[in-house]
């Protein structure tokens, strides 16, 4: 079954089940059959491969620093990074790729370039 025709099935079903259980669905579909989003200059990539080594969300973008927190700007959005294992100070002002994982808004990081 390709992706389209499981998107398809899955929009029939959403409308029978109620929209939790077809975002459900829809995860589940983008995890089993892989999932990736590149954007311009400043690129989102997420890979949801199912059998992946390293999960979670790689980012580039300039981090920042703001009231004590760090933040890395991509095209316009800022999202919060931290990490307990990687001194963030250094970065401050440069271009780089992150990779780590979500907590709510927080990308808690794993390494960066």
């Amino acid at each position: 079954m390709t992706t389209k025709t499981k998107l398809a099935t899955i929009v029939t079903m959403t409308k029978k089940m109620g929209v939790l259980a077809g975002v459900g669905m829809v995860v589940a579909a983008l995890t089993f059959s892989g999932c990736e989003l590149v954007k311009g200059e400043n690129s989102v990539t997420v890979d949801m491969t199912e059998n992946e080594e390293r999960p979670g969300v790689t980012l580039t973008g300039t981090v920042v620093q703001a009231s004590g927190k760090f933040f890395l700007q991509t095209g316009g959005r800022d999202t919060e990074i931290t990490s307990r294992r990687i001194d963030l100070m250094p970065h401050v002002g440069k271009s780089v790729e992150v990779h780590g994982e979500f907590s709510g808004t927080t990308l808690y990081l794993d390494s960066i370039k």
